[in-house]
C-alpha cells in the first residue's frame, strides 16, 4: 500500500470518525468518546506520514518544513486537507522525478 493511500484512508477516517464522535457525544449517545480517540488516532497516522514525506524532501527549504510542522500541530485537519491538495502533489512528485533520474 502506498504512502498516498494510506494518507488518505487514514485523513478520511479520522474526518468521518470525527465528526461521528462528536455528533454521538452532543446526542449522549455511549460510545461518542471512544469514536473521537479512534479520530485522534487516524490524524496522528496521517500527521506522521506527511511530515516524513515533508522532512524526507530536499525540494523545500527548511522555513517551509517548519511553517507544514506548526500548521499540523496547530489545525492539523486544515492542514492535512491543504497538504493533501496542494503542497503533497509538489513535494512528492519533484522528489519521484529526482528518484526517477537516479535510477
Amino acid at each position: 500500500m502506498s504512502r498516498l493511500t494510506l494518507y488518505k484512508i487514514a485523513f478520511f477516517l479520522s474526518v468521518v470518525t470525527g465528526i461521528i464522535g462528536f455528533a454521538a457525544k452532543i446526542m449522549h449517545i455511549p460510545g461518542g468518546h471512544i469514536l473521537i480517540l479512534f479520530g485522534l488516532l487516524f490524524s496522528l497516522v496521517f500527521v506522521i506520514i506527511a511530515l516524513y514525506e515533508i522532512f524526507k524532501s530536499d525540494k523545500i527549504t527548511l522555513d517551509e518544513k517548519i511553517m507544514w510542522t506548526i500548521g499540523f500541530i496547530v489545525v492539523f485537519t486544515v492542514t492535512g486537507l491543504l497538504y493533501l491538495i496542494m503542497g503533497r502533489q509538489r513535494i512528492v512528485r519533484e522528489f519521484k522525478i529526482l528518484n526517477h533520474q537516479q535510477e
